[in-house]
Protein backbone atom coordinates (compact mmCIF):
# COMPACT_ATOMS: atom_id res chain seq x y z
CA UNK A 1 0.00 0.00 0.00
CA UNK A 2 1.37 3.47 -0.65
CA UNK A 3 0.15 5.98 1.81
CA UNK A 4 1.13 9.81 1.09
CA UNK A 5 3.01 11.64 3.19
CA UNK A 6 5.15 15.02 3.57
CA UNK A 7 8.64 15.29 1.15
CA UNK A 8 10.17 17.72 3.06
CA UNK A 9 9.48 17.54 6.40
CA UNK A 10 11.15 20.59 8.96
CA UNK A 11 12.59 20.31 12.01
CA UNK A 12 11.82 22.56 14.81
CA UNK A 13 13.95 21.42 17.61
CA UNK A 14 15.91 24.43 18.74
CA UNK A 15 19.18 23.51 16.81
CA UNK A 16 16.85 22.40 13.90
CA UNK A 17 16.09 24.16 10.77
CA UNK A 18 16.28 27.94 10.06
CA UNK A 19 13.78 30.18 9.02
CA UNK A 20 15.12 30.08 5.33
CA UNK A 21 14.91 25.91 5.36
CA UNK A 22 11.02 26.33 6.84
CA UNK A 23 10.02 28.95 4.09
CA UNK A 24 11.55 26.82 1.56
CA UNK A 25 9.55 23.52 3.20
CA UNK A 26 6.39 25.43 3.45
CA UNK A 27 6.74 26.46 -0.42
CA UNK A 28 7.59 22.99 -1.32
CA UNK A 29 4.81 20.88 0.82
CA UNK A 30 2.26 23.52 -0.82
CA UNK A 31 3.02 22.93 -4.11
CA UNK A 32 3.07 19.78 -3.73
CA UNK A 33 -0.57 19.30 -2.61
CA UNK A 34 -1.89 21.79 -4.97
CA UNK A 35 -0.06 19.25 -7.40
CA UNK A 36 -1.91 16.19 -5.61
CA UNK A 37 -5.39 17.92 -5.55
CA UNK A 38 -5.02 18.84 -9.16
CA UNK A 39 -4.32 15.03 -9.57
CA UNK A 40 -7.22 14.09 -7.52
CA UNK A 41 -9.65 16.66 -9.10
CA UNK A 42 -8.66 15.05 -12.95
CA UNK A 43 -8.29 11.38 -11.13
CA UNK A 44 -4.87 10.80 -12.79
CA UNK A 45 -2.69 7.77 -11.83
CA UNK A 46 -0.24 10.02 -10.43
CA UNK A 47 3.64 8.98 -10.00
CA UNK A 48 2.87 7.10 -6.41
CA UNK A 49 2.08 3.99 -6.14
CA UNK A 50 -2.00 3.07 -6.02
CA UNK A 51 -3.83 2.62 -3.44
CA UNK A 52 -6.74 0.07 -2.75
CA UNK A 53 -10.17 1.46 -4.40
CA UNK A 54 -8.36 4.09 -6.15
CA UNK A 55 -9.87 5.65 -9.17
CA UNK A 56 -8.00 6.98 -12.64
CA UNK A 57 -8.99 7.89 -15.91
CA UNK A 58 -6.54 7.28 -18.41
CA UNK A 59 -5.33 9.81 -20.92
CA UNK A 60 -7.69 7.45 -23.50
CA UNK A 61 -10.25 8.17 -21.23
CA UNK A 62 -11.03 4.52 -19.61
CA UNK A 63 -12.00 4.62 -16.25
CA UNK A 64 -10.58 2.07 -13.80
CA UNK A 65 -10.67 1.32 -9.83
CA UNK A 66 -8.42 -0.33 -8.19
CA UNK A 67 -8.70 -3.48 -6.65
CA UNK A 68 -9.56 -4.78 -2.81
CA UNK A 69 -6.29 -6.37 -2.83
CA UNK A 70 -4.68 -3.54 -4.35
CA UNK A 71 -3.06 -5.71 -7.05
CA UNK A 72 -4.75 -4.88 -10.67
CA UNK A 73 -6.85 -2.50 -11.93
CA UNK A 74 -10.96 -2.87 -12.62
CA UNK A 75 -11.93 -1.79 -16.11
CA UNK A 76 -15.59 0.16 -15.25
CA UNK A 77 -16.21 1.57 -18.86
CA UNK A 78 -15.17 5.09 -20.77
CA UNK A 79 -16.20 8.46 -19.87
CA UNK A 80 -16.14 10.11 -23.50
CA UNK A 81 -19.25 7.54 -24.06
CA UNK A 82 -23.16 7.44 -23.36
CA UNK A 83 -23.51 4.93 -19.49
CA UNK A 84 -19.15 4.58 -20.09
CA UNK A 85 -20.10 2.43 -22.92
CA UNK A 86 -21.56 -0.28 -21.33
CA UNK A 87 -24.54 -0.51 -23.40
CA UNK A 88 -22.17 -1.27 -26.59
CA UNK A 89 -20.65 -4.06 -24.53
CA UNK A 90 -23.94 -5.51 -23.69
CA UNK A 91 -25.45 -3.88 -20.45
CA UNK A 92 -29.02 -2.93 -20.56
CA UNK A 93 -30.89 0.01 -19.32
CA UNK A 94 -34.09 0.44 -18.24
CA UNK A 95 -35.71 1.29 -21.57
CA UNK A 96 -34.66 -2.50 -22.85
CA UNK A 97 -36.25 -4.17 -19.81
CA UNK A 98 -39.67 -1.80 -20.41
CA UNK A 99 -39.21 -0.87 -16.76
CA UNK A 100 -42.60 0.68 -15.69
CA UNK A 101 -42.33 2.05 -11.92
CA UNK A 102 -45.19 1.19 -9.45
CA UNK A 103 -47.69 3.85 -9.28
CA UNK A 104 -49.44 2.85 -5.75
CA UNK A 105 -47.83 1.91 -2.78
CA UNK A 106 -48.06 -1.92 -2.43
CA UNK A 107 -47.13 -2.37 -6.05
CA UNK A 108 -43.94 -3.66 -7.63
CA UNK A 109 -42.48 -2.19 -10.31
CA UNK A 110 -43.02 -4.34 -13.62
CA UNK A 111 -40.94 -5.37 -16.95
CA UNK A 112 -41.80 -5.95 -20.20
CA UNK A 113 -38.97 -7.62 -21.85
CA UNK A 114 -39.00 -10.39 -24.86
CA UNK A 115 -36.45 -13.39 -23.60
CA UNK A 116 -34.54 -15.48 -26.19
CA UNK A 117 -31.54 -17.93 -26.04
CA UNK A 118 -31.26 -20.28 -22.65
CA UNK A 119 -29.48 -18.17 -20.59
CA UNK A 120 -32.61 -17.28 -18.38
CA UNK A 121 -33.46 -18.87 -15.30
CA UNK A 122 -36.90 -19.27 -13.09
CA UNK A 123 -36.39 -20.18 -9.77
CA UNK A 124 -32.53 -20.15 -10.65
CA UNK A 125 -32.95 -23.42 -12.87
CA UNK A 126 -32.39 -22.74 -16.54
CA UNK A 127 -34.21 -22.88 -19.36
CA UNK A 128 -33.25 -24.77 -22.33
CA UNK A 129 -35.68 -24.30 -24.95
CA UNK A 130 -34.96 -26.98 -27.99
CA UNK A 131 -35.33 -24.91 -31.35
CA UNK A 132 -38.79 -22.54 -30.83
CA UNK A 133 -41.84 -22.73 -28.17
CA UNK A 134 -44.80 -24.08 -30.96
CA UNK A 135 -48.36 -23.45 -30.25
CA UNK A 136 -49.46 -25.98 -27.15
CA UNK A 137 -46.49 -26.13 -25.41
CA UNK A 138 -45.10 -25.24 -21.84
CA UNK A 139 -41.81 -25.21 -20.08
CA UNK A 140 -41.78 -28.04 -17.61
CA UNK A 141 -38.82 -28.93 -15.63
CA UNK A 142 -36.72 -32.03 -15.94
CA UNK A 143 -35.65 -33.21 -12.78
CA UNK A 144 -33.13 -35.00 -15.06
CA UNK A 145 -31.52 -32.38 -16.54
CA UNK A 146 -32.49 -29.90 -14.23
CA UNK A 147 -33.97 -27.45 -16.99
CA UNK A 148 -36.76 -26.31 -18.16
CA UNK A 149 -37.91 -27.46 -21.42
CA UNK A 150 -40.46 -27.20 -23.94
CA UNK A 151 -42.77 -29.65 -24.34
CA UNK A 152 -46.50 -30.51 -25.83
CA UNK A 153 -48.75 -30.15 -22.78
CA UNK A 154 -52.79 -31.03 -22.08
CA UNK A 155 -55.38 -27.84 -22.14
CA UNK A 156 -58.77 -28.50 -20.97
CA UNK A 157 -61.70 -26.22 -23.05
CA UNK A 158 -63.33 -24.12 -20.07
CA UNK A 159 -66.43 -24.53 -22.03
CA UNK A 160 -66.62 -28.22 -23.77
CA UNK A 161 -64.14 -29.99 -20.91
CA UNK A 162 -62.47 -31.72 -23.99
CA UNK A 163 -58.59 -31.98 -24.00
CA UNK A 164 -56.28 -30.46 -27.61
CA UNK A 165 -54.26 -33.27 -27.32
CA UNK A 166 -54.59 -36.83 -28.44
CA UNK A 167 -53.21 -39.85 -25.89
CA UNK A 168 -51.02 -41.93 -26.69
CA UNK A 169 -49.09 -44.54 -24.56
CA UNK A 170 -50.48 -46.28 -21.59
CA UNK A 171 -49.70 -43.84 -19.09
CA UNK A 172 -53.30 -42.90 -18.60
CA UNK A 173 -55.14 -43.85 -15.27
CA UNK A 174 -59.37 -44.43 -14.54
CA UNK A 175 -60.70 -44.48 -11.48
CA UNK A 176 -56.77 -44.08 -10.39
CA UNK A 177 -56.16 -47.25 -11.69
CA UNK A 178 -53.34 -47.43 -14.72
CA UNK A 179 -54.03 -48.11 -18.21
CA UNK A 180 -52.07 -51.13 -19.37
CA UNK A 181 -53.46 -51.09 -22.89
CA UNK A 182 -51.42 -49.90 -26.09
CA UNK A 183 -53.27 -51.48 -28.91
CA UNK A 184 -56.82 -51.40 -28.73
CA UNK A 185 -58.12 -53.02 -31.82
CA UNK A 186 -61.96 -52.44 -33.32
CA UNK A 187 -64.39 -54.08 -30.99
CA UNK A 188 -62.17 -54.64 -27.83
CA UNK A 189 -63.23 -52.64 -24.26
CA UNK A 190 -61.29 -51.83 -21.27
CA UNK A 191 -61.38 -54.14 -18.73
CA UNK A 192 -59.83 -53.72 -15.19
CA UNK A 193 -57.81 -57.05 -14.15
CA UNK A 194 -56.97 -57.03 -10.17
CA UNK A 195 -53.80 -59.64 -11.20
CA UNK A 196 -52.35 -57.45 -13.95
CA UNK A 197 -53.04 -54.05 -11.37
CA UNK A 198 -54.65 -52.41 -14.39
CA UNK A 199 -57.20 -51.79 -17.18
CA UNK A 200 -56.31 -54.26 -20.57
CA UNK A 201 -58.21 -54.31 -23.63
CA UNK A 202 -60.15 -57.70 -24.41
CA UNK A 203 -62.95 -58.83 -26.63
CA UNK A 204 -66.35 -59.15 -26.00
CA UNK A 205 -66.31 -62.75 -25.83
CA UNK A 206 -63.43 -62.54 -23.08
CA UNK A 207 -64.73 -59.08 -21.32
CA UNK A 208 -67.51 -57.24 -19.84
CA UNK A 209 -70.63 -58.23 -21.73
CA UNK A 210 -69.26 -61.65 -23.27
CA UNK A 211 -72.19 -63.56 -21.98
CA UNK A 212 -74.88 -65.09 -23.97
CA UNK A 213 -77.86 -63.37 -23.98
CA UNK A 214 -81.10 -65.28 -24.52
CA UNK A 215 -84.68 -63.87 -25.64
CA UNK A 216 -87.99 -66.15 -24.42
CA UNK A 217 -91.60 -65.75 -24.36
CA UNK A 218 -94.20 -67.55 -22.44
CA UNK A 219 -91.64 -68.82 -20.23
CA UNK A 220 -89.92 -71.89 -22.33
CA UNK A 221 -89.74 -70.66 -25.77
CA UNK A 222 -86.99 -69.39 -26.74
CA UNK A 223 -86.61 -66.92 -30.00
CA UNK A 224 -82.97 -66.84 -30.07
CA UNK A 225 -79.59 -66.06 -28.52
CA UNK A 226 -76.85 -63.48 -28.56
CA UNK A 227 -73.31 -64.97 -27.68
CA UNK A 228 -72.16 -61.18 -27.67
CA UNK A 229 -69.56 -62.14 -30.82
CA UNK A 230 -72.01 -63.33 -33.45
CA UNK A 231 -75.57 -61.39 -34.74
CA UNK A 232 -78.38 -63.80 -34.32
CA UNK A 233 -81.65 -63.39 -36.23
CA UNK A 234 -84.98 -63.49 -34.25
CA UNK A 235 -88.34 -63.74 -35.91
CA UNK A 236 -91.16 -61.80 -34.48
CA UNK A 237 -93.64 -63.24 -37.29
CA UNK A 238 -94.21 -66.16 -38.88
CA UNK A 239 -96.93 -67.46 -41.25
CA UNK A 240 -98.15 -71.37 -41.79
CA UNK A 241 -100.64 -73.63 -41.66
CA UNK A 242 -100.74 -75.30 -39.03
CA UNK A 243 -99.73 -73.24 -35.16
CA UNK A 244 -96.51 -74.00 -34.05
CA UNK A 245 -96.45 -75.99 -30.45
CA UNK A 246 -95.85 -74.24 -27.36
CA UNK A 247 -92.42 -76.59 -27.23
CA UNK A 248 -91.54 -75.76 -30.63
CA UNK A 249 -88.29 -73.21 -30.11
CA UNK A 250 -89.06 -71.60 -33.87
CA UNK A 251 -92.33 -70.46 -32.12
CA UNK A 252 -92.70 -66.55 -32.58
CA UNK A 253 -94.92 -64.19 -30.92
CA UNK A 254 -97.37 -63.58 -33.51
CA UNK A 255 -98.44 -66.67 -36.15
CA UNK A 256 -100.47 -65.78 -39.16
CA UNK A 257 -102.98 -68.94 -40.01
CA UNK A 258 -102.69 -69.25 -44.00
CA UNK A 259 -104.25 -71.82 -46.33
CA UNK A 260 -102.39 -74.72 -48.66
CA UNK A 261 -102.11 -73.43 -51.87
CA UNK A 262 -102.66 -77.08 -53.51
CA UNK A 263 -106.49 -76.53 -52.06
Amino acid sequence: MAKLKEKKPFDFSPRGGTIHEFGECYVTEIAELYRLLNELRENKEGIEEPQAHQIKISDQGKLYIRNTDNSAWTYIGEVNKENLGLKEIGFIDKTDLGFTAAVTDGEKNTLAVNISGNAAQIANVLIAVKNALADGEALVYNSNTQRFTNQKVAVIDPVTGTINVDTTGSAGKIGDKPVLSTNIQDGEILVYRPSLGGFVNETKATGVGAKEISFVINTDILLGAYSGIATANISLLATSETEPTDTDATKPPVWVPVKSTSE
